[in-house]
């Protein structure tokens, strides 16, 4: 689904913030939704075409047509400010190889809540914490689907802990969609303490693991310390309170989720963020991660050989409303696989060229085979 099939309901509280200087923006988005839901009038007074419903309807009208259909709510200077904003979210200007190279996207933008920003405060990727990987993915993990593979037991859900710690450390919210049932909110409690107090004791003076690493680095010095001292990690419980879970136990839930409730659920949880008074006690923000572990779990779990062809439409629906969610409300998507032995042939070629006498290697490929293989930006 593309983005001209989305809701006008759905669009963020911020496309109408200040729209009108006498009305709310959620009362706003709701008369505006109303007005154009109804039938519209033909020339001969009859009813006209079904009402506008999503944003390729609103975009399809003349500015005219428009005013006519919402006089009195917005006059027209206010309908083509209310066109202007709904383009910048939902048809964002062209970028240049050069601008997308260096992680711009232009000279202005918005972010997933749908308020204007200037380019230079658009975090267009997630530091992973650890100083080697970020390097490899020039900064972290982009706007879109990466895929985050290993065998059982080498931190693939630790290092997804660690990046909701990360991201509220950015005043972004995380969703987290528990397929395998494993998580453990309280080891999360502990990465979040110890990332606070490790920038707690660094920028005391103090030698922890973490300065040490930062410090005794011999390349880019001076912007890894500025990376360090980007905001400080927050308390466990604001990062506990913008972390959501969901469990679902098999492929038909996770579908569920991710198909039907998550993006409405984004939306409504950027809302809330945007419209919280700054008296709030537990502050919320607006999500910019997602995390899927594992996208195999309920894969394997729900489908055998035989039931192949279900398995790959159930893989392709996850991944396109997953790309389509990353891509319009700029989140970064990140979904753990498990992995799987190469066949016979594969690994005895593998075995004999790269495997040295009496090693007990073995060689693994990522799981769900190359039907999901092509879904995903980055592995």
């Amino acid at each position: 689904m593309s983005a001209t099939h989305r809701s006008l309901c759905r669009l963020p509280l911020s496309v109408f913030h200040n729209l009108v200087a006498s009305e709310n923006s959620a009362d706003l988005r709701g008369l505006i939704c109303a007005k154009l839901s109804l039938p519209s009038k033909g020339t001969a007074g009859g009813l006209g075409p079904a009402g506008i419903l999503c944003v390729g309807q609103l975009l399809n009208l003349s500015l005219p047509s428009l005013v006519r259909l919402l006089d009195p709510i917005l006059t027209c200077a206010e309908c083509a400010e209310l066109v202007r904003r709904i383009l910048a979210i939902c048809a964002p200007a062209p970028s240049s190889a050069l601008s997308l190279l260096r992680g711009g996207l232009g000279s202005s933008a918005m972010n997933s809540s749908g308020a204007d920003v200037p380019s230079d405060s658009i975090r267009t990727r997630l530091p992973t914490g650890m100083l080697l990987l970020d390097k490899c993915l020039r900064g972290g993990f982009r706007v879109g689907i990466t895929e985050l593979i290993g065998r059982a037991g080498v931190g693939k859900s630790q290092l997804a802990m660690q990046l909701c710690v990360i991201a509220a450390k950015y005043e972004m919210g995380s969703i987290y969609i528990d397929t395998e049932k494993k998580m453990s909110i309280r080891r999360l409690r502990e990465v979040a303490n110890a990332r606070a107090k490790a920038f707690d004791t660094s920028c005391a003076g103090v030698d922890s693991a973490e300065s040490f690493q930062y410090q005794n680095t011999a390349t880019s010095n001076i912007e890894e310390m500025d990376e360090m001292q980007d905001g400080r990690y927050k308390d466990p419980s604001v990062v506990l309170e913008n972390i959501i879970i969901h469990s679902p136990g098999s492929t038909k839930e996770m579908l569920s989720v991710v198909c039907e409730r998550l993006e409405e659920e984004i939306l409504m949880r950027n809302d809330d963020a945007s419209s919280q008074p700054k008296t709030c006690e537990v502050t919320k923000f607006p999500v910019g991660l997602i995390i899927l572990d594992s996208i195999a779990a309920p894969a394997r779990r729900d489908f055998g050989v035989e039931t192949a062809p279900q398995r790959v439409a159930a893989l392709f629906q996850t991944a396109q409303m997953l790309k389509r969610i990353a891509d319009q409300l700029q989140i970064a998507v990140v979904v753990i696989n498990q992995v799987g032995m190469i066949g016979e042939n594969l690994l005895s070629h593998h075995m004999t060229n790269q495997c040295p006498a009496g090693s007990d290697f073995v060689s693994v490929q990522a799981a769900l085979g190359s039907s999901w293989h092509h879904c995903v930006s980055t592995r």
